[in-house]
């Protein structure tokens, strides 16, 4: 089966700081951390909500989020913490729906040791993943799940990155929603 080759210039996203990646079909940009959040459509409450929690600098903390902030998105919810030297990321928090997906909770993992991706996805992973953190910007991943063989989906997962001290990378908040082929992230619709 020949997958599409996604096109993420169908959500409108400035690009002067875009970066884009190109792996196993799936897209993945990173957008200045002040976009619009209008322009991440169903994700822009969240966006919204990672804003009202900044108490000094760019970025807010995982520590001033509630669980009552993300009513209706409990199981599309993802979190990982940024580990340094090396560079890797620990799930701290994998919702039911991801897990779903994935056919397995990540919860307690480290990326760099996850056994149902490819070493050439990995990288890539962390490429995206490192970017996100050191931008700091926010990331939008768009593409198949063929890592599941029993069924054939496509999901959009936005990536907000969040700090401790408001300026430095210390957690990547994420949140999946299932898409189909070319759907303009505007024309989604939240769970």
């Amino acid at each position: 089966m020949k997958y599409l080759t996604y096109n993420m210039s169908i959500y409108n996203l400035p690009t002067e700081l875009s970066f884009d990646l190109f792996f196993d079909e799936w897209v993945c940009h990173i957008h200045p951390i002040d976009s619009p959040s209008a322009l991440f459509g169903p994700f822009a409450e969240i966006v919204d909500l990672c804003r009202s929690k900044i108490k000094s600098g760019r970025l807010a903390s995982w520590n001033d989020m509630d669980f009552y902030d993300f009513v209706g998105w409990h199981g599309r919810v993802g979190l990982m913490e940024v580990i340094d030297q090396p560079f890797d990321l620990k799930v701290r928090l994998f919702g039911t729906i991801l897990t779903d997906v994935f056919k397995e909770s990540l919860t307690g993992k480290l990326m760099s040791e996850q056994e149902n991706e490819t070493p050439k996805n990995i990288i890539e992973d962390f490429k995206f993943f490192k970017a996100i953190c050191d931008t700091p910007g926010i990331g939008l991943a768009y593409g198949p799940g063929n890592w599941v063989k029993t069924e054939y989906k496509h999901y959009t997962l936005i990536y907000i990155p969040l700090a401790d001290d408001g300026e430095n990378t210390t957690h990547i908040l994420s949140i999946i929603l299932s898409t189909t082929a070319e759907e303009p992230l505007t024309k989604l619709s939240k769970p």
